[in-house]
């Protein structure tokens, strides 16, 4: 007992003596409000946006902008098959736009044409995939590395799109079939991502990191939207 209360004695003498006034009360200090702006905060932020900009940043923001990146890729491809069915109308030499045509031979132009119900169920035919491999693609996620993962849903997706063009001079049938395991491997994209942020990005920046990366997939759907109806038009539906 003599000891605690020599410890809050001790306490009670080494405190500052309080400010009096002209008025003769002690004036005591208000502590600084929570909603004050913190001018070294506001810099930090500051330096990391340049640093970012320069490139000069980390490598788990290197991560987060080469995912962005994949999903713009995968995003793109995704929305090119309207623009793709589009000029494989036009360029039916039954068409309305092929008719019109002077200069174009009937000869160079493939001889197919999809009815709606088939153009439908084609563009329809990658979310049938799509959706399956969305929760087992966490699992899978945990089992192999999620960079890997994730480059394989992004290489695979480009491959299958690849063959689009082989497939539409087949049946529509075929064209299906290589979308669905276009949406088959490219299910797994989102899974992937969310495991390598699982080891690579600390709590406090995981959101932010994750943000960087799925901004991708609107940029991807934006651009991919445009370039696909310039390149179907000018180089021909082959190309997007």
């Amino acid at each position: 007992m003599p000891v605690r209360l020599h410890r809050r004695q001790t306490t009670l003498d080494s405190m500052p003596p309080p400010v009096i006034g002209p008025d003769g009360f002690p004036i005591f200090k208000e502590p600084p409000h929570a909603d004050a702006p913190d001018v070294g905060m506001k810099v930090n932020l500051l330096t990391r946006i340049v640093h970012i900009l320069m490139c000069r940043c980390t490598k788990r923001y290197y991560t987060a902008w080469m995912c962005s990146l994949g999903f713009m890729i995968t995003f793109g491809i995704r929305c090119n098959m309207s623009w793709v069915t589009l000029a494989m109308e036009q360029h039916h030499p039954h068409s309305k736009e092929a008719a019109l045509e002077s200069n174009a031979s009937i000869a160079t132009k493939p001889n197919f044409y999809w009815t709606p119900g088939e153009r439908g169920f084609v563009e329809s035919a990658f979310f049938y995939g799509y959706m399956i491999t969305q929760i087992p693609g966490g699992a899978i996620a945990t089992i192999f590395p999620a960079n890997r993962l994730f480059g394989i849903a992004v290489g695979g997706s480009a491959f299958c799109n690849l063959i689009v063009p082989l497939a539409c001079r087949g049946s529509y049938g075929f064209v299906a079939f290589i979308r669905v395991l276009q949406g088959l491997v490219e299910g797994t994209s989102y899974p992937a991502c969310h495991g390598i942020w699982r080891y690579w990005a600390p709590p406090i920046e995981r959101s932010r990191l994750a943000t960087i990366a799925f901004c991708g997939s609107y940029a991807g759907a934006v651009m991919g939207l445009f370039i696909s109806g310039i390149m179907a038009q000018y180089m021909g539906w082959q190309s997007p």
